[in-house]
């Protein structure tokens, strides 16, 4: 069963199969960029710097330098436009210093942009993060060089002016700021800051105290990726936090022969899965590395970030050079989108030569994949009946890809030495059907969530799951299959079930809206019953009555006692400790009364 839903709307669910955290689309108006430093300037003639804006219409926009006043406005008529800017050296040359060469990207209507950083044999590109999905807080996935020669290295741009960033290295940075030490740095819109280390800069954490939205940028100026050997420059915007994965797929590109994959998680106890085993447990801040020449699926158990290095021609099948490539999770998928596959000439020789592309659909939706008006052929993605794959050349130019249903994508440039890669833009949601039903049972006196309440969960599955964990919003977890939780303050609380079926990790979640209401005061009552509880534990009903009807209720809202014809003395000794609500009717007058026994 296929489950697509629009990027642009947030749904919330109480009954379903599974729930995003979030529901996005990549599209956008405004765009943070900043390069780093790549090789010395001294080899490989100047650099050139550019980005590519793809629209579905005639769009016009301006580049800007916000500190400089610096404005290079362009326009196309739709479909890939590519932007090349002034000749000048746009990163930033040193190690912790503030500069003023972060770039702003308007468009008058939502577009996807990549940027591209052409250097001979030393190129890459990044698929760039609109402003609204920008955040405050991330942990760096960075890249480092196997011949230990070379930085690893992270840039970050504010957007607003007196942003205070706290910045924790996970090594020592060369301008020796220690490992695990805070630092703060407070930058204006549009500033830029560069950190370099011998050591590898994943796991830094990058936090904007205030809120403000930053975008931070990584990899290494130069990087031997799977050997010693030949180097090339990784550059690649970092999502934020909120932006990570439980399911990725992990795709070789075509021709390239064995790719390395680096997984960074981000929480405590987050197990990794590929192919179904349990290959690894990991911390926040933790990477496991992986070598893989043919299609699988990684699963995790708590959000995760995924990074996709092309190998260094040394150990690899071509000539092609080390590339750097931050994953969408599988689920964040595409209806269509054109690109561009530049063949443009350096002073050398030309960038890039080789083209191809990495579809992957869910089974059974992938016969509407076109490419260049050709329908794609997928193939199984081994160990993995939901998923099908398909690795595709391209030529120069443009090409465009339709899916109607959707479809995960990533491209990739290759050149003597030389790679660009990274992923392409999204706006659908597909996940497919785990048959996981989860339920949260509101107070039925209220018919809502009630803070201060206990809410039972359950879940329904026509497999037969293990090892069950519910994370009722990070407030608490349980083992149970029908666990019992309150949450003591209003609000919104997602909660997480993570479960293992046949050996494989499946998830759902649940979103529910916790209010501040009173049991007791849920409808006014105008009765002439009166009732009050005795210090010896009795219920006492008073006042005009006939047939009485008593009903009792938990604190969770279950109904524990419901009889008719009572006395008008009642004792409530068989009820555990607690907060009851008692309530009479006696014809049609009703009063009620919250006990605490």
């Amino acid at each position: 069963m296929l489950k697509r839903t629009h990027l642009s709307a947030l749904t919330l669910l109480l009954f379903f199969t599974v729930q995003a955290t979030a529901q996005l689309n990549s599209e956008g108006t405004r765009f943070w960029m900043a390069y780093m430093e790549n090789i010395t300037l001294q080899f490989n003639g100047e650099p050139t710097f550019g980005f590519w804006v793809y629209s579905d219409g005639p769009v016009t926009g301006t580049m800007t330098v916000p500190q400089t006043g610096l404005t290079v406005p362009f326009e196309g008529s739709g479909g890939a436009l590519e932007v090349i800017l002034p000749e000048a050296i746009w990163y930033n040359e040193n190690s912790q210093v503030i500069t003023n060469k972060g770039i702003l990207i308007e468009t008058d209507i939502p577009v996807n942009v990549s940027g591209i950083h052409y250097r001979t044999y030393f190129s890459d590109g990044s698929r760039l993060i609109s402003e609204d999905l920008l955040g405050s807080d991330y942990l760096v996935l960075a890249g480092v060089d196997q011949n230990g020669g070379s930085f690893s290295a992270m840039t970050i741009v504010a957007t607003e002016d007196q942003t205070e960033i706290e910045i924790i290295p996970s090594t020592l940075t060369t301008e020796l700021f220690p490992g695990g030490t805070p630092f703060t740095i407070t930058m204006d819109e549009g500033q830029s800051y560069q950190i370099k280390a011998t050591g590898d800069l994943t796991g830094t954490t990058v936090t904007a105290i205030g809120g403000e939205k930053i975008a931070v940028f990584t990899g290494a100026q130069q990087a031997a990726v799977g050997c010693t050997g030949e180097d090339s420059h990784l550059w690649e915007q970092m999502p934020p936090l909120s932006f990570t994965g439980l399911e990725f797929p992990l795709i070789p590109y075509l021709s390239q022969g064995t790719c390395e994959y680096k997984v960074l998680a981000t929480e405590d106890d987050t197990d990794i899965y590929l192919s179904c085993d349990d290959i690894v447990t990991l911390n926040a801040g933790e990477t496991f590395n992986y070598s893989l020449n043919t299609p699988e699926i990684l699963k995790a158990t708590k959000g995760v970030f995924i990074g996709h290095f092309n190998r260094s021609s040394d150990c690899n099948a071509t000539d092609a050079g080390p590339s750097f490539a931050i994953l969408n999770p599988l689920k964040n998928q595409s209806t269509g989108q054109s690109l561009l596959n530049s063949d443009l000439v350096g002073p050398i020789t030309q960038f890039f030569s080789d083209y191809s592309i990495n579809f992957v659909a869910l089974a059974g939706t992938e016969s509407g994949v076109n490419l260049n008006g050709n329908m794609v052929s997928f193939s199984p993605i081994p160990g993995n009946s939901n998923w099908v794959y398909a690795s595709v050349a391209m030529p120069a130019g443009t090409s465009s890809f339709t899916a109607p249903d959707g479809v995960w994508v990533q491209t990739a440039s290759f050149g003597d030495f030389d790679a660009c890669t990274y992923a392409l833009g999204f706006n659908v949601e597909v996940i497919p059907d785990n048959d996981i039903a989860l339920t949260a049972e509101p107070n039925p006196t209220t018919n809502s969530f009630c803070a201060g309440n206990q809410i039972p969960f359950s879940y329904e599955s026509d497999g037969i799951l293990t090892n069950i964990l519910w994370d009722f919003a990070g407030l608490g977890t349980s083992m149970e299959e029908t666990p019992i939780f309150t949450f003591t303050e209003p609000g919104t609380y997602e909660v997480l079930f993570t479960a293992e079926l046949d050996g494989c990790p499946v998830s759902a979640s649940i979103v529910v809206e916790v209010e501040q209401c009173d049991i007791v005061s849920v409808q006014e009552l105008t009765s002439s019953i009166q009732l009050s509880y005795s210090a010896a534990g009795e219920i006492i009903i008073s006042g005009n009555t006939s047939t009485i009807h008593l009903q009792v209720y938990a604190a969770n809202g279950q109904l524990v006692i419901d009889q008719t014809n009572v006395d008008q003395r009642v004792r409530l000794d068989d009820l555990a400790s607690g907060m009851y609500v008692v309530q009479v009717s006696s014809g049609n007058q009703t009063e009620r009364l919250k006990v605490f026994r």
